[in-house]
């Protein structure tokens, strides 16, 4: 965050940053104008993942067709959830029943879930279900 440098405060990232951050590391950015590398970021935080920049595009595309392979409506109505919670729900019985107003929304929209069940009661993982044995 250079703009301390220009007489300015980060109007952008600065709220973020003090959301996200400990006050001690969103004012490090905020007042020093100094950059960090990425895994200072990553142990922040604020990326998930650091990789060497040789591995970038190969990790960005192993995550890309990790996302894609599920379920397209599934996709968008999480993403959608991921975008109201917390920004306009704060409170965990609202967020729970947002939660299920959403997977009533991709069931009426997608089987992905039955499926889902489906597998399951057979004895069959699905994807995030735990090690293969």
């Amino acid at each position: 965050m250079p703009e301390i440098g220009f007489g300015a405060y980060p109007q952008f990232s600065g709220p973020g940053a003090q959301i996200q951050l400990t006050a001690k590391r969103a004012a490090w950015l905020v007042l020093t104008a100094q950059r960090i590398d990425g895994r200072t970021a990553e142990s922040w935080g604020m990326v998930n993942r650091s990789v060497p920049l040789a591995e970038l595009m190969d990790e960005a595309e192993r995550l890309a067709k990790a996302v894609s392979a599920f379920d397209p409506v599934v996709l968008s109505e999480s993403k959608r959830a991921l975008d109201v919670i917390p920004a306009t729900i704060s409170g965990w019985r609202q967020a729970f029943e947002h939660g299920l107003s959403t997977n009533a929304r991709i069931r009426s929209s997608s089987a992905a879930q039955a499926e889902g069940f489906t597998r399951f009661s057979a004895g069959e993982r699905n994807p995030g279900q735990g090690r293969s044995t």
